[in-house]
């Protein structure tokens, strides 16, 4: 049978009965074949006497495969007991032992054997190991415990500090009530000594008082004595320094009078005009301030216009009066001198001086001359010895000489001093300059620059220009501050969508008139504002945003004001401008450079400071390099403009710029780059044909623009793989990609933000606890033991290492318990489990 056949071969038992049989290995052949086989059991029983044992079922597995071929009828019976007592004894693995050649089945029991003697093993030194770990754990906990004391050690002694510390404060606050009532006795002193300075200084103004006093009469007594020893002098001096009134002097002086009354209207007008621009600005920072909303700001500002308007009309009105006023004394001026009449003051004024002075003359020759009684005190407002005036007493005592003949009462000549005739011909030149029209300026006299000839003549000619009596300056600050408002103005328009489908674009320039008129409402005032400005302009040339503007406003449309503009938007951004982020702003602001531009570009800005580094003068830096067109940017796009005109044109056509703009600049913003084109064009007034020094600031602010747009100021991003090339080419040549690369990347983690990185790194931390919670550890807790510096809890630890052990699967006798235990363990150190600051390791 093949199951017997395989038993026996797995048994190694042959089928040659002859030579392995039980009945042919004895010596002496039994007589009976039961007896014999009886014995042969009883032998091996005593043989083997513990049971289960291996050889004693192997023998006897024998003694049923010889018995069952003899059983007769019941052979087949036999078999099948015998198969199945062999299956349910035998497994079914194959094994080997080092004594046997051979392989054979092993009984289960056996097996049974070994798997418990396998698993006491694995048991003994899972428990070894873990009592190892235990006993670790054990002296983590009596560290922590001597921690845990010499805390409370510190506890105590910063106790006992505490103690120290309140009774020197209490100390403290003594001695700090005693200072405080000494020096409230100090200053009572302090005060009462001021009180008697004050009284010996107000003494001593007393007399200083009256010794000016003094002083002053002394001095006037001088002065008496010296007049009435020189009487004769003065008063010749006098007398040849006078003449008659008549017509001519009375208008002149007329003249001068409205002169000054206008020029004093003139100030008055320029006090209303700061005034209105003081209240303008005080509205505008309330309304950034939300303090007013946009409907009350506006109620508010159309008050204050009108009555800014209408302050102005009265003063306009008082000025039109004496403007024709000054007109007719010249007329009438004229005609007396072209008449020669009225020499002689008019019968009414004579009249009138009649009534209030009289004079005594006398006469020694009978009447035939005449001349004043010198016994009679000279008046010094009627230039005369009057004997009766409104100046003098009434009560006066007369004494005539002996020698006169005759005496005549007269009325004396009226005088007045002699005017300066040069001062009004210079004031008359004055008031009627506002009414000269700008063609008949002569804009050479007035400067030689020639981009303030230009704004000159735009005013003067174009705007129909006038020019002010008196002229108002503006401080530095005011300037500046007029400058950045129509930079403000003039920005808002070219970005508005519109502006660029108009046929023709308006200009900076007509901006800046444009500005000027709406703000100030009144044309006269803001012809006279615009003439002030341009010249304060002319004035503060040296400055460089000044020479930025008035280039600008000549009508150079180059769009520097614009890149300046932009980057100034950026720099303002910046807080610290100390030496080693003045470094970081020059490489953000132009990339991709050698480290030697870098530290020649830091040097010049350094001596440019003069070491005093700070926001406005890293900005007149920028200005001061766009004033002498040394601005790396503009000389980079330059010089790349230059390469790119093969023909040697000097100009791009608008298609051949918009390509070089698309391929130096990413994302360029194809509208903004055709609005400055055409703004260029239209100043160059040729058509299609724009120069390439315009061309490199219009690429200038285009890849400004689009860093703020498109890249929130990430100016790496913007780079372009044909900017990257040309830029620095000396440099790059001898740069490989790989290098490169590293550039930009450092360049890049440069422009990190560390609230970004912190924020995705509080990101990944709660990513990580939920997936400890996910597993079923209580993150919390275990985090809260660490922070406070406590064990963990037992359960929690042996709930984590049973859930380690389930995750990973049983354990099987080719892996050893050290390496799954090291296992277990570094998973802990990586969720966190110790608080041990070194590393836990197992013995092998």
């Amino acid at each position: 049978m093949n199951a017997a056949n395989s038993r026996s071969s797995n048994l190694n038992i042959n089928k040659s009965k002859s030579k392995n049989s039980i009945f042919n290995s004895r010596k002496f052949p039994a007589k009976s074949q039961a007896l014999l086989y009886e014995v042969h059991l009883k032998e091996l029983y005593q043989r083997y006497p513990k049971r289960p044992c291996k050889e004693r079922v192997i023998e006897v597995f024998r003694v049923f495969d010889e018995i069952i071929p003899q059983s007769g009828n019941i052979q087949t019976v036999l078999e099948l007991i015998r198969d199945e007592l062999f299956e349910s004894v035998f497994s079914k693995f194959f094994t080997s032992s080092e004594q046997e050649p051979y392989i054979e089945r092993i009984p289960f029991f056996q097996t049974s054997e070994k798997m418990t003697s396998m698993r006491k093993e694995e048991v003994k030194k899972t428990n070894e190991t873990f009592k190892e770990l235990k006993e670790r754990i054990n002296d983590k906990n009596y560290e922590l415990s001597i921690v845990y004391r010499k805390n409370l050690a510190y506890k105590q002694d910063n106790i006992e500090k505490e103690k120290i510390i309140k009774d020197l404060k209490e100390k403290y606050t003594d001695v700090e009530a005693k200072l405080k009532s000494v020096e409230g006795e100090r200053l009572l002193m302090k005060t009462m000594n001021n009180n008697q300075v004050e009284i010996m200084k107000s003494k001593i103004d007393l007399l200083k008082t009256s010794l000016q006093d003094a002083g002053e009469t002394i001095n006037q007594i001088n002065i008496y004595r010296d007049s009435l020893d020189n009487w004769k002098f003065i008063n010749e001096k006098k007398w040849n320094n006078k003449n008659p009134v008549d017509m001519i002097t009375i208008a002149e002086n007329d003249k001068k009078e409205t002169l000054l009354i206008y020029d004093q209207l003139s100030n008055i007008v320029n006090c209303q005009v700061d005034e209105y621009e003081s209240q303008l600005d005080k509205l505008r920072q309330n309304k950034s301030s939300n303090i007013i909303n946009d409907d009350t700001y506006m109620q508010e500002l159309n008050k204050v216009v009108e009555g800014f308007k209408n302050r102005i009309k009265n003063l306009f009105d008082e000025q039109e009066q004496l403007r024709q006023h000054y007109k007719k004394l010249n007329i009438l001026i004229n005609n007396y001198k072209n008449t020669n009449k009225f020499s002689k003051t008019s019968n009414v004024l004579d009249d009138i001086n009649r009534q209030y002075s009289i004079m005594v003359v006398c006469s020694d020759d009978n009447g035939y001359t005449y001349k004043p009684l010198k016994s009679f005190e000279y008046c010094y407002k009627c230039q005369f010895r009057t004997a009766l005036c409104p100046h003098k007493k009434c009560d006066i005592n007369i004494e005539i000489p002996p020698s006169v003949t005759n005496v005549r009462l007269v009325h004396p000549d009226l005088y007045v001093w002699n005017s300066d005739n040069s001062s009004l011909e210079e004031i008359d030149n004055n008031i009627e300059s506002e009414d000269i029209e700008g063609k008949y300026i002569n804009v050479s006299e007035i400067t030689k620059i020639p981009t303030f000839q230009k704004i000159w003549k735009t005013y003067f000619y174009k705007n129909d220009g006038i020019k002010p009596l008196i002229s108002r300056n503006f401080s530095t600050s005011k300037l500046i501050g007029i400058i950045w408002e129509v930079f403000n103005a003039r920005y808002i328009i070219e970005e508005d969508p519109f502006f660029k489908n108009d046929e023709r674009l308006k200009t900076f320039s007509e901006t800046f008139y444009s500005y000027v008129y709406k703000k100030y409402a009144i044309d006269k005032i803001s012809k006279f504002v615009l003439h002030d400005i341009i010249q304060s302009l002319q004035t503060n040339d040296n400055l460089p945003i000044v020479t930025l503007y008035a280039r600008t406003l000549s009508g150079e449309e180059d769009c520097s004001w614009k890149y300046y503009y932009i980057l100034s938007q950026f720099i303002r951004l910046c807080n610290d401008f100390s030496s080693n982020n003045i470094l970081k702003l020059f490489k953000t602001i132009y990339p991709m450079k050698s480290e030697s531009f870098y530290e020649e570009l830091e040097f010049d800005y350094q001596s440019f400071c003069k070491g005093k580094s700070t926001k406005d003068s890293f900005l007149d830096y920028i200005l001061f390099l766009i004033k002498k067109q040394a601005e790396p940017n503009y000389q980079f796009f330059l010089d790349v403009l230059h390469r790119y005109d093969h023909q040697n044109h000097e100009y791009l056509e608008f298609s051949e710029y918009i390509e070089f703009a698309s391929q130096m600049v990413s994302q360029v913003q194809y509208n903004s780059a055709e609005l400055q084109y055409r703004i260029s064009e239209q100043v160059n007034s040729k058509q299609d044909c724009v120069p390439l020094e315009k061309l490199s600031y219009i690429t200038c602010y285009l890849f400004v623009y689009s860093v703020k747009k498109n890249y929130k100021w990430n100016f790496m991003e913007s780079l372009t793989k044909e900017y990257i090339n040309h830029s620095n080419v000396a440099f790059l040549e001898n740069v490989t990609i790989e290098e490169l690369n590293h550039m930009i990347e450092k360049a890049k983690l440069d422009t990190i933000n560390s609230e970004a990185v912190d924020l995705e790194m509080e990101n990944m931390s709660e990513r990580v606890d939920q997936l400890l919670r996910k597993d079923g550890i209580d993150i919390d807790v275990i985090n809260e033991c660490i922070k406070n510096g406590q064990p963990i809890p037992d359960d929690i630890a042996d709930s984590i290492i049973r859930r380690e052990i389930v995750k990973h699967g049983s354990s099987n006798t080719n892996l050893k318990v050290e390496e799954k235990v090291r296992e277990i363990l570094e998973e802990r150190e990586k969720n966190k489990l110790f608080d041990s600051e070194e590393s836990i390791d197992i013995k092998k």
